[in-house]
């Protein structure tokens, strides 16, 4: 029997690293940028068959904020949403619902320094699009999120690994770096 690849849900920041192809560091000193680990990622997906990236259908709207993308005459984004290395997850009522309760768990939500992270609505889709889709891993550039992992619980019982996309391949492990960095 084969085994399912292994899926990892991205965030819009990280959609949008790859369309725009930032140069921006990666965070922790770590080599490359944004784009290159992104890449890597979709190596891992498009030619290895290692992985699926999850997303959520919120996506194929909110990575239209560069001017560049949403004026063109040409649909650049859809080509990045094609293929069968791409799963496309719904904002299904029980997605719209995981969401809310996220955005309402203040007291749930606390980081190491006593923070409470508040998720945008925005956010707390794609939050919750890893967490009911029970995906490997969600990964985001946003500083915010990336301070919540192993503190949601996904439908199968645990806990969602929440990290930046993978530099060579490998992901990158979030717990080797202080948190308030």
């Amino acid at each position: 029997m084969v085994a399912s690849p292994k899926c990892i849900c991205w965030d819009a920041c990280a959609w949008i690293a790859l369309i725009q192809k930032e140069r921006i560091p990666l965070i922790n000193g770590a080599a490359g940028t944004r784009y290159s680990a992104c890449m890597a990622v979709i190596d891992l997906a498009q030619n290895q068959r290692k992985i699926e990236i999850g997303v959520s259908g919120l996506c194929l709207a909110e990575v239209c904020k560069n001017p560049d993308i949403r004026d063109s005459t040409d649909d650049v984004v859809a080509k990045y949403f094609e293929g069968d290395h791409i799963l496309l997850i719904p904002v299904d009522r029980l997605v719209g619902v995981r969401a809310r309760d996220l955005i309402r768990a203040q007291a749930a939500l606390k980081v190491a320094d006593e923070t409470v992270i508040i998720p945008k609505p925005q956010d707390a889709i794609h939050l919750a699009t890893a967490l009911v889709s029970n995906a490997d891993e969600l990964n985001t550039f946003d500083g915010d999120l990336l301070k919540l992992t192993g503190k949601l619980i996904k439908d199968d019982g645990n806990a969602l690994k929440i990290c930046q996309p993978s530099e060579g391949g490998a992901p990158m492990d979030l717990f080797t770096r202080k948190i308030d960095e």
